[in-house]
């Protein structure tokens, strides 16, 4: 398909493209990519979406350019979503059939006093790098959407309620973001859910610049604000039920982060194969969020190195979570998170699991 008529129908709103308009596109985008002998500042839209330097490469890679000349949307004709980066096609595509397929089943939208079930299985270290056959632990929780009421298992094998606390939620630290209630009444389109997600990343940053927070689950505040918002997307998915229409919703805020690619194949934590969206900070390691190939849900997540790492040590009066004298090396391939989402779902209650 056409990468522009992708991008133009990832928006309902949004005219499909006329085969003129694409021409005229493209012949500007060539035209940018030729030389400078046009002003820079006659194309603002470039320098939102991607640097010129880089343009070549970025249209290589599937970022879709679309034409948005001085700055705003003309009706009629495809580009930029008002305040938006442009989207990158690939990954625009998978939540566009992820739409599709939420939209041909049941989704029932979560509300405050719904009870729903979660079931997380992580691989744990246990010192060592990661693989397939290190210890595996898996999580049963309960909760409902509020964050007034939680359950889990105990070790005694039975369910255990946390019991509401007077005046307010209940309080599992900074670990506990983001909360459940971060999905009600959360937009199932990927502008308005994009939106929201950014909205919450700035808070977290926020948070953690006023040193309230270091990091929280599956969240690093310090990391940048495109990488945190990739972190809280994977972090919902992992920890939360999320209705259909959302998922597919995050998965589009997903095209909007710059550098977001579409790995063909990755592995969950259960063995479980599929896609994978991901995004590499800046220590190498990929951050992978991982669905089924035919029905788009999430399946879980991975966080390798691409590349040998070292740590360096911190500098003088900066805590750090190693010995200085002894810097920490990574190798290439090493897998240092992994998890899988088997189950979840909406339940009449704690103990109750989806059938």
């Amino acid at each position: 398909m056409d990468e522009m008529r992708l991008v133009a129908e990832f928006r309902d709103e949004v005219p499909a493209i006329g085969a003129d308009a694409a021409r005229e596109a493209r012949r500007r985008l060539r035209a940018e990519a030729a030389g400078p002998s046009r002003r820079r500042e006659t194309r603002p839209w470039l320098w939102r979406g991607v640097a010129v330097a880089g343009l070549t490469a970025a249209l290589v890679a599937g970022v879709t350019v679309a034409q948005n000349v001085g700055g705003g949307h003309e009706p009629g004709r495809p580009g930029v979503l008002p305040g938006l980066p442009v989207a990158q096609a690939e990954v625009a595509q998978i939540a566009r059939r992820a739409r599709t397929a939420a939209e041909a089943g049941p989704d029932a939208p979560v509300t405050p006093g719904t009870w729903t079930y979660v079931k997380d299985t992580i691989r744990e270290s246990d010192g060592k790098v990661i693989g397939p056959g290190s210890k595996r632990t898996t999580v049963e929780t309960w909760y409902t959407a509020d964050g007034t009421r939680r359950a889990r298992v105990g070790d005694d094998g039975r369910v255990h309620e946390q019991r509401p606390v007077p005046g307010g939620p209940i309080s599992d630290g900074p670990g506990a973001l983001p909360k459940p209630a971060f999905l009600i009444g959360a937009p199932a389109d990927p502008a308005g859910m994009r939106e929201r997600v950014y909205a919450e990343a700035d808070r977290i940053i926020a948070m953690g610049r006023r040193g309230e927070i270091r990091s929280i689950t599956g969240v690093d505040a310090s990391a940048s604000r495109d990488q945190v918002a990739f972190q809280l997307v994977a972090q919902v998915l992992r920890a939360h039920y999320v209705p259909p229409r959302q998922e597919a919703a995050l998965y589009g805020t997903l095209a909007y982060v710059p550098g977001v690619r579409v790995l063909p194949e990755s592995v969950d934590a259960l063995g479980r194969r599929g896609p994978a969206f991901s995004l590499t900070d800046g220590q190498s390691i990929r951050h992978e969020i991982i669905f089924d190939r035919a029905s788009y849900r999430y399946l879980g997540g991975r966080h390798i190195f691409i590349r040998d790492y070292v740590e360096r040590p911190p500098a003088p009066g900066v805590e750090g979570d190693h010995d200085p004298e002894r810097p920490v090396r990574y190798a290439k391939g090493a897998v240092v998170g992994w998890t899988a989402k088997p189950v979840s779902g909406v339940v009449a209650g704690p103990g109750e699991r989806p059938k």
